[in-house]
């Protein structure tokens, strides 16, 4: 008795981490467990899943002119990591703040189109971002906090996703969120002159945000 109330427990715990924080993706079964004969189709899976990423939720231009800051500043932080880890955390943080911006203030709401995503969608990212900006609260070891939540939830949502759709597919997302900074910088360079007369400033509201973190029930 006592093993399958702990059973259950584990299995709506599973479940909460699933829909609340790590957003599983909702992967058609043919692809579920993706298993790669060779190293171009498991970098083709890479970059298609990056194409998909910036399909779903990076049409915004505000959001690339944020996205290409927020990747200069993450390279910078891949350097001096080793150097000072606080520093890292400290510009990363930075960085994170401007990219979540552009999602949840700027990119209009799109559940469908990222449940379909390995990543975390814009309300996972919100519950993520909260997470840093209450840490001074209870802590005074800001930085070594900072870092540890980050290992949390990146080794959290590639355990998840590797649990729930194989290993290799919880790779293809781990390499994709490593090496995003350098694929958007590539892509999104060409904001740097059109976004200053462009009209997706507009879009910036309350009601876009209050669109993202609205709870929906997309994912089972």
């Amino acid at each position: 008795m006592f093993a399958l109330s702990l059973t259950n427990c584990g299995e709506q715990l599973l479940k909460i981490l699933e829909n609340d924080m790590f957003s599983m993706p909702q992967i058609p079964l043919k692809i579920q467990f993706f298993a790669p004969r060779t190293l171009g189709e498991f970098y083709s899976e890479i970059m298609r899943r990056k194409h998909d990423d910036h399909v779903a939720s990076h049409s915004n231009q505000v959001n690339q002119f944020l996205h290409f800051i927020s990747s200069s500043m993450f390279i910078y932080c891949y350097y001096v990591f080793l150097k000072c880890r606080a520093c890292a955390m400290m510009i990363g943080l930075v960085s994170l703040t401007l990219r979540q911006s552009g999602h949840a203030i700027f990119e209009p709401p799109c559940h469908k189109e990222e449940d379909l995503l390995l990543g975390f969608n814009t309300r996972s990212k919100c519950i993520v971002f909260g997470t840093y900006l209450v840490t001074p609260i209870v802590t005074q070891n800001i930085t070594d906090v900072w870092f540890l939540v980050t290992a949390f939830y990146v080794l959290g949502h590639t355990s998840l996703l590797w649990i729930r759709y194989g290993f290799c597919m919880s790779m293809v997302w781990f390499i994709k969120l490593v090496t995003d900074p350098f694929t958007d910088i590539m892509v999104y360079w060409p904001s740097l002159f059109s976004v200053w007369t462009s009209p997706d400033w507009k879009s910036g509201s309350l009601k876009t945000f209050l669109g993202h973190i609205k709870k929906t029930n997309t994912i089972d």
